[in-house]
């Protein structure tokens, strides 16, 4: 299937877009500006991209926290209930 709008130019100009390069790779020099920027605002390393690496570590830091604030919970509510509560009596103190 032919473009339609491509039937309309003159066969100088199709000659010329035939001309034209599919692919245009970017300047030499971007990669090197591109990281030497990445570098400079921090957000690569020599190992690697700091930014992911310390977002990981938070969120796993966060997520240990978490854990043991809900075990010593559940540990503290066990180990100190009082006695009434712990045997299920059904009996009320203020009737």
């Amino acid at each position: 299937m032919k473009n339609e709008k491509s039937a309309e130019l003159p066969r100088e100009e199709k000659a010329a877009f035939a001309k034209l390069s599919r692919e245009k790779s970017p300047p030499v020099h971007l990669e090197e500006r591109t990281i030497d920027a990445l570098f400079e605002k921090g957000l690569l390393t020599a190992k690697g991209f700091s930014f992911l690496n310390q977002t990981s570590f938070r969120l796993a830091g966060a997520a240990l926290a978490a854990s043991l604030l809900f075990a010593l919970g559940f540990w503290t509510g066990h180990r100190f209930v009082p006695e009434a509560a712990s045997t299920g009596s059904t009996g009320s103190q203020f009737a």
